[in-house]
């Protein structure tokens, strides 16, 4: 515990600020996509995640602050997202440099929010400190 404050909570605060940033980019995403919006909110686009999985993943970030478990699966649903680009076109997507970063920030917001999941699951909360 650095200054205090239990590391599940740290941990937890990692996991919601992190799923945040993912958020922000997937609604960014979402918004400059110029999809059809109930298309784009349902299948996702090359620079934005389906709708029904970020509501997903935002219940089993939820558990993931407390249960590890929970956030195994968190771990395991961020590595599906990461490598899904590559199967289903997106990171080969024609894109424009905005839309192209965007898609990069995604990407790397979940991957940071993958690999601070796992952290959670092999140290366990009581040593996860620093």
């Amino acid at each position: 515990m650095a200054s205090g404050v239990p590391s599940r909570t740290i941990v937890g605060m990692t996991l919601t600020r992190l799923f945040a940033i993912v958020v922000a980019f997937d609604v960014l995403g979402l918004a400059v996509s110029g999809e059809e919006l109930g298309r784009a909110l349902l299948v996702g686009t090359p620079i934005s995640a389906p709708f029904t999985f970020v509501a997903v993943q935002a219940l089993v970030v939820a558990a993931a602050t407390r249960y590890r478990a929970a956030a195994g699966a968190l771990t395991l649903m961020c590595l599906v997202s990461v490598v899904s680009g590559f199967s289903d076109g997106s990171f080969a997507a024609d894109l424009t440099g905005a839309e192209r970063f965007i898609q990069l920030g995604l990407v790397a917001a979940t991957a940071a929010l993958g690999a601070v999941a796992a952290r959670s699951v092999i140290r366990p909360h009581a040593l996860a400190v620093g």
